[in-house]
């Protein structure tokens, strides 16, 4: 009867890392000073001074609204001027009279253009305009939102997570930070406020982050925030690859003894980060453990092995 062709296994050697258990957090870059200006009257835009990305400073003028009072009385006295004038030109009995009537509804236009005067509307919040709700000539009515400003200096990335978490969120802990406009660099964000109130429809905090290094960024930027939630030092742990699963769940792996036989070996895992699992039961130091050709394998199988390594 020919021989079975002999199994090849690949091995490494176990040994001891530092592990750590980490979750990702998606974040958003937004301002801390922020301002929403409303109309203060109804009335329409006769002036817009500004548009998206003008940059403001605290008291100017960016609007004019005329208030809808003072155009329904102009208008109404400027009808009644325009009527007299055109009864002059048409007539040539009681002139006298309508020249009188004419002078009377001249006075009650001016009075009307000084006592009733535009509404003036000005920023109390210096940055830039990040939305603009008007147009020149937009009809507006009191409190309509017309423009958002915002201070570019006090953007930070607003993030928040589970309130089993509070022990780690920190203020002054510095936690990795990528911004999806900057695929490719990680930054360092120092979480400089701690909000003090639990949001009670989803049970997590909330907290910013600044980043330490000096970057453009704009409202609304997306990041993920990796948080690391445990960490163990000197472990022992194998890659992830090693391990198997029975149809119970039971998770185990193979151990190569010194004359090539190899065992199967029940274990208990604890943390995973890496392509690495910590190993709680089950495995010791400098065991082989197979990590290539386990698939195939059974309980007391003899076995070759290509190589064993030992895993950094």
């Amino acid at each position: 009867m020919k021989a079975s062709p002999p199994v090849w296994v690949t091995t490494e050697l176990v040994n001891s890392r530092d592990m750590s258990s980490q979750i990702v957090i998606t974040g958003s870059v937004k301002p801390n000073t922020k301002g929403v200006i409303k109309s203060p009257v109804n009335g329409v835009v006769t002036e817009l001074n500004v548009r998206e990305n003008y940059a403001v400073n605290k008291g100017d003028i960016v609007l004019v609204i005329n208030p809808s009072e003072r155009v329904a009385l102009i208008a109404k006295h400027n009808q009644e001027l325009n009527l007299l004038r055109r009864t002059i030109k048409k007539t040539t009995e009681n002139t006298d009279s309508i020249r009188t009537l004419i002078y009377e509804a001249e006075k009650k236009l001016k009075f009307a253009e000084s006592m009733y005067q535009s509404s003036l509307v000005t920023t109390e919040v210096e940055g830039l305009v990040s939305v603009r709700y008007i147009d020149k000539g937009s009809e507006v009515s009191a409190k309509d939102p017309l423009l958002e400003i915002f201070n570019p200096k006090s953007l930070v990335v607003k993030a928040e997570v589970n309130e089993s978490y509070f022990s780690i969120i920190k203020k002054g802990k510095i936690l990795p930070v990528k911004l999806m406009a900057y695929p490719d660099r990680i930054f360092q964000g120092r979480i400089t406020l701690v909000y003090p109130q639990i949001n009670e429809l989803t049970r997590s905090i909330m907290f910013d982050l600044t980043l330490d290094e000096n970057v453009e960024l704009l409202e609304g930027m997306l990041a993920e925030i990796t948080l690391t939630t445990e960490s163990r030092h000197g472990v022992i742990a194998i890659t992830d690859d090693a391990i198997m699963s029975s149809h119970k769940g039971d998770q185990f792996v193979f151990i190569a003894e010194t004359d090539s036989t190899v065992y199967r070996r029940n274990i208990k895992t604890g943390l995973s980060s890496n392509g690495f699992v910590e190993i709680l039961e089950g495995i010791e130091m400098k065991d082989q453990v197979v990590v290539k050709g386990q698939e195939v394998l059974k309980d007391g199988l003899k076995v070759k092995i290509t190589d064993t390594k030992k895993k950094k």
